[in-house]
C-alpha cells in the first residue's frame, strides 16, 4: 500500500482532483480521501 500512498501524494501535488487521482492510482475515491486525511493529520501533529 505504501507505493499507492506515494502515488496518491504525487498526483495530489500535481494538482489532480480526487476522482482523477483514484483513476490514475487504481484505488477507490474513499481510499484517496483516507490517505490524504492521514497525511494531513500526521503533518499537523
Amino acid at each position: 500500500m505504501r507505493h499507492k500512498s506515494e502515488e496518491v501524494l504525487r498526483l495530489k501535488a500535481e494538482g489532480k482532483s480526487t476522482d482523477c487521482i483514484a483513476r490514475e492510482a487504481g484505488v477507490s475515491r474513499p481510499t484517496v480521501t483516507r490517505i490524504l486525511r492521514y497525511v494531513e493529520r500526521a503533518s499537523a501533529g
